[in-house]
């Protein structure tokens, strides 16, 4: 009953009520009537599920706004990073998916916790990872967190053989 007390005692604080000192046993009356039982109940669920609610989409950003690096790659080089939820305290994530690691030649191993394949294309990769925390329903969408991944050109690419101009007065032989 204390807790009870205390809660309508802030509700109506909050409401500029205050309760006398006189009026305190026509108080404790009021709060042991049936509707107000009832009603007060009904406060404290919807106090619950409003703060499960603030915890859980509080975490969700929580995971957005973490910032996570990616160990940049290569093209055509064996790729290989490690991508913990652990190491990164991601305990209470449910479920998870992937976008636009199989566009740029890569897969994620749950059983290794890595990132790995040979990069096709160079440039700032957005990845986008999707999850589900601890709590959210089964039919709730996912989550996005969108990550980068550097994949530098290989600079075998980038080299130009250009031949000199052999009509150059000072011109030697290309080696």
């Amino acid at each position: 009953m204390s807790t009870i007390k205390q809660l309508v005692t802030n509700l109506f604080r909050i409401n500029n009520i205050h309760i006398p000192a006189n009026r305190m046993n026509l108080f404790d009356k009021f709060l042991q009537e049936e509707q107000n039982i009832a009603t007060i109940e009904v406060i404290i669920q919807q106090q619950q599920l409003l703060m499960a609610k603030w915890k859980l989409e509080d975490r969700i950003t929580a995971i957005v706004q973490q910032p996570v690096r990616m160990l940049n790659a290569t093209v055509g080089k064996p790729y290989e990073a490690k991508f913990d939820f652990n190491a990164f305290n991601w305990k209470d994530i449910t479920a998870y998916q992937f976008e636009g690691l199989e566009q740029a030649g890569l897969t994620y191993d749950a059983k290794t916790k890595q990132i790995t394949g040979i990069p096709t294309q160079s440039g700032d990769l957005k990845i986008v990872f999707q999850f589900k925390v601890d709590g959210q329903p089964e039919e709730a969408p996912f989550n996005d967190k969108v990550l980068t991944l550097i994949v530098n050109p290989d600079p075998r690419s980038l080299w130009k053989n250009l031949e000199s101009d052999k009509n150059d007065p000072y011109w030697k032989e290309d080696n």
